[in-house]
């Protein structure tokens, strides 16, 4: 699972929660997840840091950008 939500630390903040679960049937399937469990470390943190980097420039580009009005953006004359 995937979920989002509001941080404690304010507005400009959110918590991500990112959930791997997997029922293992048998001796083999608990083999498996035991060995797959190490790449999703690697594999969610890369996620993880890519889903941060692209909202930091969302968020940098909104900050940045010029604020217009609706008036300066209709012609009135």
């Amino acid at each position: 699972t995937f979920e989002v939500e509001p941080s404690a630390d304010g507005p400009a903040f959110s918590k991500l929660i990112q959930t791997a679960r997997f029922k293992p049937k048998g001796l083999l399937g608990l083999a498996y997840w035991y060995a797959v469990v190490p790449l999703h470390g690697i594999v969610f943190n890369a996620m993880l840091k890519g889903i941060r980097r692209e909202a930091e420039e969302i968020a940098d580009a909104e900050a940045s950008a010029p604020t217009t009005s609706r008036r300066e953006l209709v012609d009135v004359s």
